[in-house]
């Protein structure tokens, strides 16, 4: 009889859990002094994450030169479940300061951009 899933421990699957994952994860939460931290495969799944915090009637800040997927999702698919999304040069950190309201939930932004390759100032 072969073992369950789960019968060869959590990592058996490295889709769902991963030892590197949860090493890093751990690490970052302890540098930003955070309960958790949380790794993404790419930067659509961390966006369509968070999203989830944002409901209807709430907005996104973001910028205006993104990745194609990142674009679709604030610009078709977002506003399609209420999300106000305003996009703004996230170089000009006055820009991304006046945007903020306070309806404002979350800012999304790519450092550097693509395809312009802008550098946004992520300062903590």
């Amino acid at each position: 009889m072969q073992p369950c899933a789960m019968g060869n421990g959590p990592y058996d699957y490295t889709r769902r859990e991963n030892p590197t994952r949860d090493t890093l994860e751990h690490l970052l939460a302890k540098l930003d002094k955070a309960d958790r931290a949380f790794c993404f495969t790419s930067g659509t799944a961390a966006l369509v994450a968070v999203s989830h915090l944002v409901g209807p009637g709430m907005e996104i800040v973001a910028g205006n030169d993104l990745y194609g997927g990142s674009y679709q999702l604030l610009t078709k698919v977002f506003p399609e479940r209420g999300i106000v999304v305003t996009q703004v040069n996230t170089s000009d950190l006055e820009e991304v300061a006046s945007a903020i309201r306070s309806q404002t939930k979350l800012v999304w932004l790519e450092s550097s951009t693509n395809p312009l390759q802008k550098i946004s100032d992520i300062r903590v």
